[in-house]
């Protein structure tokens, strides 16, 4: 979690190498992608985690009472916020393939609708219960980040 910027400088320096990328656009994005990652980890941890723990402690009774080992319940707690940390680059990856000439930005506009339906199917997989809150938790901020990235994208004038 700590090393996530040296990670990303790292990464993006042996990226950036073959496209030319200057200095200010390698901070620039290692900001940002570190920004994000942040940003999705603390919304896992104080707003997802909760209610899907909750969800799946739900399932106890009297009779039944959840056994969890802390090993199993670090590995969950840890897998789920590393996948959230992950899942907020969707901007960052959206303006390095319109950037190298794979996509473009009115590509990303037109095909809303299927990037709205693997949104949900990405949600429905990645969350650990079968409620739709969860999934929303998930799913609603992944949409947004991707019009985000649109947006992004018609800022920096990427065609």
């Amino acid at each position: 979690y700590g090393l996530m910027p040296w990670i990303v400088t790292v990464l993006l320096r042996a990226v950036g190498k073959p496209f030319q990328v200057t200095r200010k656009q390698l901070v620039l994005f290692s900001f940002f992608t570190c920004l994000l990652f942040y940003v999705g980890t603390v919304f896992c941890f104080f707003v997802t985690l909760p209610f899907g723990i909750n969800f799946l402690l739900g399932f106890g009774s009297e009779e039944l009472k959840p056994v969890i080992s802390v090993g199993r319940f670090v590995n969950f707690v840890t897998v789920f916020i590393l996948a959230f940390g992950i899942i907020f680059q969707l901007p960052i990856l959206m303006v390095f393939a319109a950037k190298i000439g794979v996509v473009t930005r009115s590509f990303f506009a037109r095909h809303r609708k299927y990037a709205m339906l693997l949104i949900a199917i990405v949600a429905a997989l990645l969350t650990p219960t079968p409620d739709v809150v969860n999934m929303l938790l998930m799913g609603g901020p992944l949409y947004l980040l991707y019009e985000a990235g649109i947006v992004i994208l018609r800022v920096m004038r990427i065609p």
